[in-house]
């Protein structure tokens, strides 16, 4: 799920059956900083596009820069746009668009306001507005408001109404950027991220500043409130930072988690909600000292994988990121704590999943004044290449998720106003640098087949064909259902394995390979009956 600070898939595509290594990657642009709040997108056309801030001086006053790369990650084209003839619109999201384009986002501090703008597929802007209030200034707070593009093409934009007068903003257009509807609420901390649900309806989450996190669904086209709600722990405090939209519309909120009392650390924290509001999971992860989730997503294999960060108190400059995945009720199957050579203090503040299944993780070195973006390839069971290792972490704990009392808030309701917003186009393709800290050589090889299913579909029994590298080792075979529950499990004892499935409801089921918390392979079993 797209936010406004994005995720990335710069450099990990499949061409034909070339795959490119898993390799964590620092880049590095002239004139741009910040770059990690923009992040990277994947294109239509199998590219990526990476959007930031722009600034020729580094002195703060930016513009919008926008870079698109190859397949390959080679440089197409490098752009800066400027608004309205000066500084003050920084892009702090990008989404690619079904006709192939994109679409960016982000505050236009001169106006006063936040802006959206369509652009084709080599940069040049279609249309663009910014959008304002008549009664004060929109003042967004960049590291937790969110932009997705609907599946109708419009936009949903929520924001931080600003640093003074917390709350939210959220503003719904449709393709051409015109108002749908925009609302406000009040409220004293800050708003974190948005969802589409399949019915487009959207699910708004935020901060509350009494230990709650506020959760809401509104009609996707009319705006109308359908429910609000404030979640926490029966004996936790609850922040929540993303939002994703499970199996069967389950709502996933990540953030951090801690006892109300002086002097607790922060644990990462996620919940799950059905589509009407009721709790049904709290997962409480404790990576170290003090940790927390920044963003989630779905995995098309089941589960949710999260990005967070922990560190130890005694050895604040030692910040590393974290990536955790959760079954699909919220149980926790691996964390993992990152370190690259060389770096001090990175935070990895994003995640996307590949079409590969492989986990795609971004944010910034902090040790560097220009904080330039960095990227990992991870594998689907959070392995990583030699060049950032990690070490297994976390314990899990299962809390119990209720419904906070109400907290304080006012509904100011339409806010927004929309003005065309001309901007100006200078190129600068020559001026982008990759320094990579690991590897980005390609190797052919043909995808290797670790396990085979026959028959399958199958009625009563079937058997699970090893490799004959995958036979020798100490596996498990786990059976799962839709809902990412283990339904089965058995020791695997040599390269042909019988699996009885008599017992088992007629339904698609997902296999894993297992050593340890490591998923060696995975595949699909239909189970059939007369």
């Amino acid at each position: 799920m797209p936010r406004i600070i994005f995720l990335p898939a710069l450099l990990f595509t499949m061409a034909s059956h070339a795959q490119l290594q898993q390799a964590c990657i620092k880049m590095d642009s002239p004139f741009f900083i910040n770059s990690a709040l923009g992040g990277f997108v994947q294109t239509a056309d199998g590219g990526y596009a990476s959007v930031g801030t722009f600034s020729e001086t580094n002195d703060g006053n930016s513009d919008i820069g926008i870079t698109k790369f190859d397949a390959n990650g080679n440089v197409q084209w490098m752009h800066q746009l400027n608004a309205t003839g000066s500084v003050g619109a920084y892009a702090y999201a990008a989404v690619p668009t079904a006709d192939g384009g994109l679409a960016i986002a982000g505050p236009h501090y001169l106006l006063g306001g936040v802006f959206i703008a369509k652009l084709d597929a080599d940069g040049i802007v279609e249309w663009a507005n910014t959008y304002t209030s008549p009664d004060y200034t929109v003042q967004p707070n960049i590291y937790f408001d969110s932009f997705v593009q609907m599946n109708d093409g419009g936009f949903a934009y929520l924001l931080t109404q600003s640093t003074i007068s917390r709350g939210y903003c959220v503003l719904r257009t449709d393709a051409n950027g015109e108002i749908l509807w925009s609302d406000e609420v009040r409220f004293t901390y800050f708003a974190s991220d948005l969802a589409e649900l399949p019915n487009g309806d959207l699910i708004l989450s935020g901060w509350e500043s009494q230990g709650a996190a506020l959760t809401m669904r509104k009609d996707g086209l009319t705006g109308a409130t359908e429910w609000m709600h404030w979640f926490k722990g029966e004996n936790e405090n609850f922040g929540v930072n993303g939002v994703t939209i499970g199996p069967d519309s389950t709502i996933v909120l990540v953030g951090e988690c801690a006892v109300p009392v002086l002097g607790e650390r922060l644990h990462l924290c996620a919940m799950g909600l059905s589509p009407d509001g009721t709790p049904l999971w709290m997962t409480k992860v404790s990576t170290a000292d003090h940790g927390g989730g920044w963003e989630v997503a779905t995995h098309p294999d089941g589960g949710y994988v999260i990005a967070g960060r922990s560190f130890d108190f005694s050895t604040l400059a030692e910040i590393a990121p974290t990536v955790t995945r959760l079954t699909n009720d919220g149980q926790l199957e691996w964390s993992k704590r990152y370190t690259p050579t060389g770096l001090l203090t990175s935070w990895m503040t994003r995640i996307s999943v590949a079409d590969d299944g492989d986990l795609l993780v971004s944010g910034y070195d902090a040790d560097d004044t220009d904080y330039p973006q960095l990227l990992r390839k991870l594998g689907p069971d959070g392995s990583s290449c030699p060049y950032c290792p990690s070490q297994d972490t976390g314990s899990y704990v299962a809390l119990t998720p209720i419904i906070a009392p109400e907290q304080g808030f006012m509904s100011a309701g339409p806010w927004a106003i929309s003005q065309p917003t001309p901007f100006t186009l200078t190129d600068h393709t020559a001026q982008v640098v990759a320094d990579i800290c690991g590897t980005t050589a390609v190797e052919e090889y043909p995808e290797p087949v670790l396990a085979t299913v026959a028959p399958n579909p199958c009625e009563d029994r079937c058997t699970i064909t090893l490799s004959s590298a995958l036979a020798q080792r100490p596996v498990v075979i786990e059976l799962r259902d839709a809902l990412g529950r283990i339904v089965h499990r058995q020791r695997a004892t040599g390269q042909a394995n019988t699996i009885d499935i008599a017992s088992l409801p007629a339904a698609s089921y997902s296999y894993r390979i297992v050593e340890g918390n490591t998923t060696l392979a995975t595949g699909k079993l239909h189970v059939m009956r007369p």
